[in-house]
């Protein structure tokens, strides 16, 4: 992720849109470090995410969960 912090940025699959999100997240990634993340979820894949409404969310840091700093929803790009 370009721009990231130098510091660790939690990161969610959070069910809703960006502009209105779950506040508690549904899957919790690995947070990123240095502008990277790479997660596996058991269970889940990514058809299963396309057929609900869902977001990617990243925190500005561990210290402040409450600023999101980018959003994304996952979905298929026509």
């Amino acid at each position: 992720m370009a721009g990231g912090q130098n510091g660790s940025q939690p990161i969610h699959i959070h069910a809703g849109t960006c502009a209105n999100p779950d506040p508690a997240p549904k899957y919790a990634l690995t947070n990123i470090v240095h502008g990277s993340s790479t997660t596996t979820i058991s269970g889940i894949t990514l058809g299963d995410l396309l057929k609900g409404q869902y977001v990617i969310d990243v925190h500005e840091s561990s210290a402040d969960t409450t600023k999101y700093v980018a959003c994304a929803p996952i979905a298929m790009s026509p």
